[in-house]
């Protein structure tokens, strides 16, 4: 998927319904790439995408910070 949510092909409501459907614990990368580009640019991009993500139905969890 190359595009926003939710275009792009395969739909990603279809890539979460089956994610969901391993029933395992996963760990999904969701980048926002731009470039060139003024820095604010793909944020508003990469709160829509995470808000249709959420919408389908994929959920997240903050990794607790590692001690250091």
């Amino acid at each position: 998927m190359c595009v926003s949510p939710p275009a792009g092909v395969p739909n990603p409501a279809d890539v979460v319904a089956e994610l969901n459907a391993l029933d395992s614990e996963l760990f999904v990368i969701v980048e926002q790439d731009l470039y060139p580009c003024a820095p604010d640019v793909p944020l508003p991009i990469a709160v829509s995408t995470r808000e249709h993500l959420a919408g389908c139905g994929l959920t997240g969890t903050r990794r607790p910070a590692l001690d250091r």
